[in-house]
């Protein structure tokens, strides 16, 4: 007869702690390549770093460098976002106000959301601005943009 050196209840209890672990090993190896394509450049060059807690700065990848463009002040609750190639979305949450800043001709459009709703997310998407957010149920809001 062998003997263990831990009773048999807390070896299965080991047994299925290191199969978890081994299934929460997959399920991060598997999901990975899904991360990376969501933050990658799509079809544009321009991203949005934070410098600090209120600055962001829009910039471009070339010739193995980053070259900052153009800095916009955030607040704490401020979601912002870029289309890649000539947008930059500033949306503050607790305001409801949304700043569209063009990079290219720097014209700023300022807007306020004319609904009381709790803003989460932001995408721009070629003449069009969606804000999706919470008003009793969740609600998407559309904005178009005409050149």
């Amino acid at each position: 007869m062998r003997y263990s050196s831990c009773p048999i209840v807390t070896c299965s209890a080991k047994k299925r702690y290191e199969n978890k672990k081994t299934n929460t090993y997959e399920i991060n190896f598997f999901s990975l390549p899904s991360v990376f394509r969501q933050n990658g450049l799509k079809g544009g060059n321009l991203f949005l770093l934070q410098n600090d807690k209120k600055t962001i700065s829009i910039n471009s990848y070339e010739n193995d460098r980053i070259n900052e463009l153009k800095t916009f002040q955030v607040s704490d609750k401020s979601i912002s976002t870029t289309d890649q190639k000539e947008r930059v979305v500033i949306l503050d949450t607790a305001k409801g106000d949304v700043i569209i800043f063009d990079i290219h001709s720097s014209n700023q459009i300022k807007l306020s959301i004319p609904f009381e709703i709790k803003p989460n997310t932001i995408l721009p998407n070629y003449d069009n601005l969606f804000i999706g957010g919470e008003m009793g149920k969740e609600i998407l809001i559309q904005y178009h943009f005409q050149n």
